[in-house]
């Protein structure tokens, strides 16, 4: 959402740069079945980072339920879901190859060390808010709100340096937080960093939902999301191209935001804390946002909340949930809601 879609970053980087922005190719929409002919197959795994809290298998089935019932009622799909495998985080990381992790690593800011290049990020910023041709008066309006300084200019350059700056103090925050074992929330492996949680389709991750504990927040320099930037560069969610998956693309959920209690996330989330099936509740229509980008190719209709596409404000997530109303967020002929909105390159080495 989690990052829409912040693929077209890391495609232009995992492919040797072979892929441009402006390729020409892209994924189809996928061929659905009607409701009355069946329903969409979904494999799914869950990845867990045993440093973390995680929701139970009853919590887990109820995420998956309530997607079920998200998309039949926001898209008019039927899917479903197997039992979910399971992998440990260690386990996935370890099948990116060395030539990976260089090219990865190429693109990720480093806030761990200190060294990363400000002059860079801010470049990225200013380059990559306007590429989905989304409305920058909508951008801004969407997170003034939620700005740790001030919008000195309603440009892109202006909205550029106060995201920012907002993206890098909260960042920072998360990387001060302390986990049970005494060693960071973000600790030094490169579990969080969304170039790799983008980039499956580089170790050809045969499933179409990937749902992890593991918290996903860093920088990159290769594009930015402004409702990701707002909350300290968290991705809820990604959905990104992925050769094995059966419609070309892999949706990825991260249930930290959901149910981690340390102070930043709290905050970020309004201070609330969800009973456990709550936050199943929540993180179920996470993935019918994801998914509505891998089965429809649908966009970010930023502000307009009643729909399930609209980004969550910061991890506001009760506030988000009560505003649905599929009847007043119909399918368009145009626009961020228009099927196909969103042109996903294809997966290296697939042919249109």
């Amino acid at each position: 959402m989690n990052a829409l879609l912040r693929w077209l970053a890391v495609i232009a980087v995992c492919l040797h740069t072979g892929v441009a922005l402006a390729q020409s190719t892209s994924i189809p929409l996928p061929t659905l079945p009607k409701p009355a002919d069946g329903a969409v197959e979904l494999r799914v795994v869950y990845v867990s980072n045993p440093r973390l809290p995680e929701m139970i298998d009853a919590q887990m089935q109820l995420l998956l339920d309530t997607a079920q019932q998200g998309m039949l009622e926001h898209f008019g799909l039927r899917v479903r879901f197997n039992q979910p495998d399971k992998l440990d985080i260690a386990s996935l990381f370890q099948r990116f190859a060395r030539g990976h992790i260089r090219r990865l690593g190429a693109s990720i800011y480093d806030f761990k060390s200190g060294r990363g290049d400000a002059a860079r990020l801010r470049k990225a910023y200013v380059e990559g808010l306007g590429r989905n041709k989304d409305d920058l008066a909508a951008q801004i309006d969407y997170v003034q709100p939620y700005l740790l300084g001030p919008l000195l200019s309603r440009t892109y350059e202006g909205l550029g340096d106060a995201l920012m700056h907002t993206h890098l103090a909260r960042l920072r925050q998360f990387r001060d937080q302390r986990m049970p074992d005494g060693a960071p929330l973000l600790d030094d492996t490169p579990y969080n960093e969304y170039m790799y949680w983008g980039s499956l389709d580089l170790i050809r991750l045969p499933y179409e939902v990937v749902i992890t504990n593991q918290l996903i927040a860093s920088a990159e320099y290769e594009d930015v999301e402004v409702h990701s930037a707002i909350r300290g560069g968290i991705s809820n969610g990604i959905t990104a191209q992925n050769g094995a998956a059966r419609h070309w693309a892999t949706s990825v959920v991260s249930t930290y935001p959901f149910i981690g209690s340390d102070e930043t996330t709290r905050e970020l989330r309004g201070e609330e804390s969800y009973p456990p099936e709550v936050a199943a509740r929540y993180a179920g229509y996470l993935l019918v946002h994801e998914l509505g980008h891998q089965l429809l190719h649908l966009g970010h209709p930023y502000g307009r909340r009643a729909c399930v596409m609209n980004p969550v404000e910061l991890l506001h997530f009760r506030l988000w949930v009560t505003r649905f109303s599929a009847k007043d967020c119909p399918m368009a002929s145009s626009g961020a809601m228009a099927p196909g909105f969103i042109k996903m390159p294809l997966p290296q080495g697939v042919k249109p």
